[in-house]
């Protein structure tokens, strides 16, 4: 049989659910209603079942998914793979394994390069610095986000700006009309 492993955190709410629960039906005595309650049990198993990632219920179909989304909606985590993983209820090499099946890379060239993509996005925006963008990113420092840039792109978040500004006539950053 397949069995989900809990963190302590996604333990709490559960417990407290199935315990309602239990109480809810052991106090109704009309059929109905526990038939009803029963049900929202079942229910309420399915729906953890489902929302919880388990390497050893779901495929790498599920698994890519379920990181990918994680990556959409905290992007910026400051997490590693391994803490991402860990919350996801996966282990590093499993989101590994499912990232390059998926994507061709590494999980953490998936995460870099979707963190490349947003910059570049920011930066594209008029009236975005690159201290801002660096800073909405989880970037401490510009001089940290741009190396990362540079690291991942071959250019620097400077030329990046100036392409825009290029590209919309503005002047570039720091120069006079």
């Amino acid at each position: 049989p397949r069995a989900h492993h809990l963190s302590e955190r996604n333990w709490a709410p559960l417990q407290e659910a199935l315990d309602l629960l239990r109480h809810e039906i052991r106090a109704t005595r009309s059929p109905l209603a526990r038939h009803t309650s029963l049900t929202a049990l079942r229910d309420l198993v399915f729906v953890m079942a489902g929302l919880l990632p388990d390497s050893a219920t779901r495929g790498a179909d599920d698994q890519f998914s379920v990181f990918r989304n994680d990556v959409e909606t905290h992007l910026v985590t400051g997490q590693s793979i391994e803490q991402r993983a860990e919350r996801l209820g996966f282990s590093a090499r499993t989101v590994d394994r499912a990232c390059r099946a998926h994507t061709g890379i590494s999980a953490k060239q998936f995460v870099d390069q979707r963190l490349v993509l947003e910059a570049r996005r920011l930066l594209s925006l008029p009236g975005m610095t690159i201290a801002a963008v660096g800073h909405q990113l989880g970037f401490d420092e510009p001089t940290n986000f741009t190396k990362f840039i540079r690291r991942r792109t071959g250019r620097t978040p400077t030329m990046l700006v100036a392409q825009r500004d290029h590209k919309s006539g503005q002047s570039p950053v720091g120069s006079r009309p």
